[in-house]
């Protein structure tokens, strides 16, 4: 600490706090508990960046969405996408909107994309660069949440 009483560390970090869901009971538009890990959105203003912070595994409501492995198309399905036959090469069509991700983390960052998105994208058109970020299960969730967040940022701009 310095004279004045405060640590240096406050004065490196100048991020503010603008949302954080931590209670995993009840979840938002009927999502199951266990299909929404804690999350929390910061700003830092002076550097215009919007982070959305994704907490790895913790409760048990977590390791239940860590354990759900089933492959499920993500993202869904986008009607901008034309619908065709499936062959052997589409399987690394990923850049196409057409991939697979594991139940569980798919479903948190769908119920998480549907939380966060009109902050994110009104940060973005107030010039914030947004940011995604977690440990462990929040790694891959933010990473899939990413996907969602950048797909909408694309069809803002365009």
């Amino acid at each position: 600490m310095d004279k004045s009483g405060s640590s240096a560390a406050s004065d490196v970090y100048k991020g503010r706090l603008l949302y954080a869901s931590l209670e995993q009971e009840g979840g938002r538009r009927g999502c199951k508990a266990s299909d929404r890990p804690a999350s929390a959105l910061f700003v830092h203003e002076e550097h215009k960046i919007a982070c959305v912070a994704i907490r790895g595994t913790t409760t048990i409501h977590d390791v239940i969405t860590d354990i759900r492995q089933m492959p499920v198309p993500f993202p869904e399905s986008d009607s901008e996408i034309p619908s065709r036959v499936q062959t052997e090469e589409d399987w690394t069509t990923v850049g196409r909107g057409k991939g697979l991700a594991v139940c569980g983390m798919a479903t948190a960052a769908t119920n998480l994309y549907r939380e966060h998105i009109d902050s994110l994208l009104s940060l973005s058109k107030q010039g914030y660069r947004i940011r995604m970020t977690g440990h462990s299960l929040g790694g891959g969730v933010a990473t899939l949440l990413g996907v969602l967040v950048l797909r909408d940022l694309n069809r803002e701009n365009n």
